[in-house]
């Protein structure tokens, strides 16, 4: 009896030793969620999907597993509210623009057709640029506390844009779109002259 009581005091200081900081305990509840997931995953035949999700959410909590790692009491300045303006501009974008189209969709005489007005004028995926401006205003206003490499974290934003924008996100889905309306002039034109993803003049190779 003596024997286990020492064992269990021995594994609790241990983890409160490895538990110790809150970087350790985000990464430790972030590995418990990610193998019940990858679990689930193999069970369905789909943990090729998840690891890629399981990767996805690592890299872009970065900065804010770093933020709550620091225990320096740092006072609020430009890039805090910088950041949570970008941030906040991300998030009405991205709401916005989901509203807009489940309005569009919504609405039966719309069948069929695409959308093209509102927000959907000025970029053919806000949703999605609203999704990369929320991450990198989090890293804005998180670099406030970074020091050295751990700037490094700045792949957050990048990863995000990256995925979106050349893996999971806009291929996909230009791809159902121009299988679907590519025929049509009216479509044809949209893509013309709407920007695909940031609204301004489309540079070469956008």
């Amino acid at each position: 009896m003596i024997e286990l009581k020492f064992v269990a005091l021995l594994l609790q200081n241990l983890l409160d030793m490895i538990m110790g900081s809150t970087l350790a305990k985000c990464a430790a509840t972030d590995l418990a969620i990610q193998w019940v997931g990858w679990a689930l995953a193999s069970a369905f035949k789909t943990e090729k999907f998840y690891d890629l999700a399981a990767l996805w959410v690592f890299v872009t909590l970065l900065p804010t597993l770093i933020l709550n790692s620091e225990r320096r009491d740092e006072p609020l300045g430009p890039r805090d509210y910088i950041g949570w303006g970008i941030w906040g501009l991300g998030f009405a974008t991205e709401a916005i623009a989901d509203q807009q189209k489940w309005n569009f969709r919504s609405d039966p005489d719309n069948a069929g057709k695409f959308i093209h007005h509102g927000l959907w004028a000025y970029s053919r995926h806000p949703n999605y640029l609203g999704e990369i401006l929320q991450w990198s205003g989090l890293f804005l206003s998180a670099s406030s506390v970074m020091r050295g490499p751990q700037y490094l974290s700045a792949v957050s934003p990048l990863f995000v844009w990256f995925l979106l924008r050349h893996v999971s996100g806009i291929p996909i889905l230009e791809k159902q779109a121009m299988k679907k309306w590519g025929s049509d002039p009216a479509f044809q034109n949209y893509i013309k002259n709407t920007p695909l993803l940031w609204p301004f003049p489309k540079f070469k190779g956008e």
